[in-house]
């Protein structure tokens, strides 16, 4: 069976465009501290352009779902894919993929859980907690499928902090940002590219709900990732968003192994900021 693989969260809130034109150069620590993320609910209509199962023929219309929500005490990114693909004798595999992941506001630790199903049958489970130390180091305790702890390298991110640091380097004047990023999808780390190639472009028509989300800056980014320890130039998977400074994306190409699809935003909802004491 071939790979299903989930968008990184850190490719989809954005890793950030080219320094700004005109605009002063900040430190990374000032512009990074200035990122404010929206919390928000996004719904992206999928269609696929490239079908790579064997025996698969044509794809029906799927859906991505974004929740990202700030708590007192960190970020909550869930995931909800569903997509299906027509193989052999007209039948239909439906695949699910659903994802949750929490990260301190700190940036310095973060629960994970991720399912794939495939016609309603688990084909695929991860759950665990990640914690990073105050000399970069971390560790990972996987609880599903099985108990198992693995170290985290030096300089290792999670996903909203990846998203932080892109943007101060960026606007620092950096147009290639690498890093290494623990997202939950995997047991292990990736690498992570990120490239600026042209502003975002604007939607042909805005999503229902609260399209008045949609400001500021926002630049067409193509994030490409790799294993931690490969040698190979050629990424797992690239895919590509149009990111707006706070975090919403209209258009994103989803990359699942099995085929990659086009999302297109057509309902975003903002969400309330939380009420700490």
């Amino acid at each position: 069976m071939m790979n299903i693989r989930m968008l990184p969260v850190a490719g989809l809130i954005g890793a950030l465009g080219m320094a700004l034109i005109g605009q002063t150069v900040l430190a990374p620590q000032a512009v990074a501290a200035s990122v404010t993320l929206q919390p928000h609910q996004a719904h992206y209509r999928l269609e696929t352009t490239e079908v790579r199962m064997p025996g698969a023929g044509a794809s029906l219309p799927g859906e991505f779902i974004v929740r990202l929500q700030k708590r007192c005490t960190g970020w909550v990114l869930l995931t909800q894919l569903t997509l299906g693909l027509e193989v052999s004798n007209g039948q239909i595999l439906e695949i699910e993929s659903i994802g949750a992941a929490e990260e301190s506001l700190d940036g310095r630790g973060m629960s994970f859980e991720s399912k794939l199903r495939m016609n309603n049958e688990l084909i695929e489970s991860l759950k665990g907690t990640a914690a990073l130390n105050a000399d970069g180091t971390g560790v990972v305790n996987i609880t599903v499928p099985e108990a198992q702890t693995l170290p985290l390298p030096k300089g290792t991110i999670f996903s909203v902090s990846a998203f932080h640091d892109t943007v101060g380097k960026i606007l620092a004047g950096e147009k290639i940002v690498n890093y290494i990023l623990f997202d939950g999808s995997t047991p292990e780390p990736i690498r992570g590219t990120d490239v600026v190639v042209g502003p975002a472009k604007p939607m042909d028509e805005p999503p229902e709900g609260d399209a008045d989300l949609i400001e500021g800056p926002g630049w067409q980014v193509v994030t490409s990732f790799y294993g931690l320890n490969d040698t190979d130039a050629h990424p797992l998977v690239t895919n590509t968003a149009h990111v707006f400074a706070n975090g919403i994306t209209t258009r994103i190409s989803l990359d699942i192994g099995l085929a990659v699809t086009d999302g297109t935003l057509t309902l975003l909802q903002a969400l309330p900021e939380p009420s700490c004491p």
